[in-house]
């Protein structure tokens, strides 16, 4: 691996990175309440990037296909989220 490509891969890294931090803030698990739960925060975290991965995949299927998928794994994505809150919560 030379310098360029290692240097690529880590703004690859930080760049997903920040897109998740930033999913996270936007599904409110980023507050001081998730982040006083560390497992909450791992879960959600793991959550995050699968859903990421998921639309990445969906995104090479047929474009009716997608938006079925793509509901449905957004529908998914907020219940579980609700109930990471809820829990996170007590």
């Amino acid at each position: 691996m030379d310098l360029e490509m290692l240097k690529t891969a880590i703004g690859q890294e930080r760049s997903e990175y920040e897109e998740t931090r930033a999913t996270l803030t936007e599904m409110g698990l980023m507050t001081s309440t998730c982040q006083d739960v560390p497992f909450t925060r791992f879960i959600a975290e793991n959550l995050t990037v699968i859903r990421e991965l998921l639309r990445k995949v969906s995104l090479a299927l047929e474009p009716d296909k997608h938006l079925d998928r793509v509901k449905y794994a957004e529908d998914r994505a907020a219940e579980t989220v609700k109930n990471l809150n809820l829990e996170g919560g007590k």
